[in-house]
């Protein structure tokens, strides 16, 4: 009889720990991680080509192209030169501080966070430059769209910490989303031209801000299929999300007048992106790009693990280090060689600083042109010489762009 009792028991221990361990896996599914929607089968937008979803091309810049055009990139090459050492009232000054700031949510707070690690360990991090991690976790779109929210006030005391003005910002780096609790959510594809109006109402407000603003890079929204019901932004949503921006970069390129960044009516600043960060789950991109369950997120699904964030702020780094369109982010001596090298082209601008004459070389007095800039934008002086007497200009920094056999560049200097 003992035996048998004995056996009775380890049967009913037994099916209770069975049980505790479906419950366990149960409350898994349900409050862990959702590895199991490790894809949602859309492409993504860096490799759909010219194929078309919801009637869109893919490509980061439209036609099926990742590649920026080259009128675009002139113009965002034209912008970073503008981008220069300011005071706290927003004037030119050799004291003076480049603010390059992320505006998102938490997601954005802990990939910037990233960034700024290693930006701050590179020998030749611009030493003007200042990086502010404005973006702060529990605040969406929405938030950010509600001028007198706790965002913006958190952002105002994120910038007096770091010793930077509304005038000093110059450079953003984006990434945002719309909380969607439930599951599922009440809205469908038309999410797409949601976000589209909510973030060019955001680029407006940044513009009128942040006065001296230059330039918003983006990244989209990282993969959301592992988060937690009611949790975050899920798929589709956060690949709806990067159609988003998408969008208004290809209309800021096609001319549209909602999104001038130059001129006297200027309303927003030259959009670009940065690298696009959303990929099909575990599903590799073209360029070996994927999100992992559990390696890149925590337990909640919706932030990134450590792993993540560092693969994310790896991709930004060496952007910023090293694109064309962000050269304020590097080291560079106004009296050196300025070197454009998207079209391989060396002009030299020398002296710089100058009291009286500056001399561009090389440059072809047959059939070249130069243009002087002031701040403004607007051009004070185009000749074909190349040895130019600027001793009426008012002390200052100017910008210099060179039209030199077929080949365009982009430089500065500063009358004394």
């Amino acid at each position: 009889m003992p035996g048998k009792v004995d056996t009775h028991n380890k049967n009913t221990i037994m099916k209770l720990s069975f049980i505790v361990i479906l419950l366990l896996s149960t409350l898994n599914i349900v409050y862990g991680q959702q590895c199991h929607n490790d894809s949602t089968g859309q492409i993504p937008i860096t490799d759909l080509g010219t194929n078309l979803f919801n009637g869109m091309q893919g490509g980061l810049y439209g036609n099926g192209e990742n590649t920026i055009p080259q009128s675009h990139l002139n113009s965002g090459i034209q912008m970073a030169s503008q981008v220069m050492p300011l005071d706290a009232r927003g004037n030119y000054s050799d004291d003076g501080k480049i603010g390059f700031i992320s505006m998102g949510m938490s997601n954005a707070n802990m990939f910037f966070a990233g960034l700024r690690d290693s930006a701050n360990a590179y020998p030749s991090l611009n030493s003007k430059l200042t990086l502010v991690n404005g973006a702060t976790g529990g605040f969406d779109i929405d938030d950010m769209l509600d001028t007198t929210s706790q965002y913006w006030v958190t952002l105002n005391q994120k910038l007096d910490f770091a010793g930077i003005t509304n005038e000093q910002v110059q450079v953003i780096w984006f990434m945002q989303a719309k909380h969607i609790s439930g599951i599922p959510p009440n809205e469908g594809i038309e999410h797409i031209e949601i976000m589209e109006a909510k973030f060019l109402e955001a680029f407006h407000y940044f513009k009128l801000r942040f006065p001296n603003l230059k330039q918003i890079y983006c990244s989209g929204r990282d993969y959301g299929g592992y988060s937690q019901p009611g949790r975050g932004n899920p798929e589709p949503f956060s690949y709806y999300t990067n159609w988003a921006f998408r969008k208004l970069v290809e209309r800021q390129i096609n001319g549209d007048t909602a999104l001038t960044y130059t001129g006297s009516n200027t309303k927003t600043a030259w959009l670009g992106w940065a690298n696009n960060v959303w990929a099909d789950g575990k599903n590799y991109r073209s360029d070996g790009f994927n999100w992992r369950c559990p390696d890149d997120v925590i337990e909640n699904g919706v932030h990134p693990s450590d792993h993540g964030k560092a693969k994310v702020a790896s991709l930004l780094f060496n952007f910023f280090k090293s694109d064309t369109t962000s050269h304020w982010f590097r080291e560079m001596s106004l009296t050196s060689t300025i070197e454009i090298t998207e079209i391989n082209n060396v002009v030299k601008i020398y002296p710089n600083p100058t009291n009286n004459l500056i001399i561009i070389e090389p440059f072809d007095c047959e059939s070249g042109r130069i243009e002087l800039i002031s701040r403004d934008g607007s051009i004070i002086r185009a000749t074909n010489n190349n040895v130019i007497d600027v001793s009426s200009f008012s002390s200052g920094l100017y910008f210099i762009r060179v039209f030199n056999q077929d080949k365009i560049s982009h430089g500065k200097f500063i009358k004394q």
